[in-house]
C-alpha cells in the first residue's frame, strides 16, 4: 500500500497536460492534489485494496 501511495503522490506532483491529467484517472491523485485530509486519502486507498473484485484481476 505504501508503494501505491508513493506512486500516486508522485503523479499528483507532476505537471501534466490536460489530456493526460492523472486527477481525472485516479480519485486519490485528485484528493492529494486538492489537499484532502490524510485520513480520507488513506481510507480511499485501503478501500481500493479491499475490493473483492480486484482479486480476480489477471
Amino acid at each position: 500500500m505504501k508503494v501505491e501511495y508513493t506512486r500516486l503522490l508522485r503523479f499528483a506532483q507532476e505537471d501534466t497536460p490536460p489530456e493526460r491529467d492523472y486527477r481525472l484517472q485516479h480519485v486519490i491523485v485528485y484528493f492529494i492534489h486538492n489537499q484532502a485530509p490524510k485520513k480520507i486519502v488513506e481510507r480511499t486507498l485501503l478501500m481500493q485494496f479491499a475490493d473483492r473484485n480486484l482479486g480476480f484481476d489477471e
